[in-house]
């Protein structure tokens, strides 16, 4: 898993979704620190349940997420 894409994507859906690290990590049911640290690549193999949190916050798949394509919704 490439942590730098994956951290790059959830940044970048939290932005263009206008949604602060705070608002992301309370619907993640993570700490703020934990969603730094995951946009920031410092977790190199995070929890499954945060993948599928994010993928229903921002309706996008896991290879999109994962980097193992562009296209959010394959």
């Amino acid at each position: 898993m490439n942590g730098k894409i994956l951290g790059e994507r959830i940044r970048m859906l939290r932005h263009q979704q206008k949604m602060g690290q705070g608002q992301l990590a309370r619907e993640m049911e993570i700490t703020g620190n934990s969603l730094w640290q995951l946009e920031h690549e410092k977790i190199a193999d995070p929890h499954l349940s945060r993948l599928t949190k994010a993928m229903a916050i921002f309706h996008v798949s896991a290879d999109y997420l994962l980097g193992v394509t562009d296209d959010s919704h394959a």
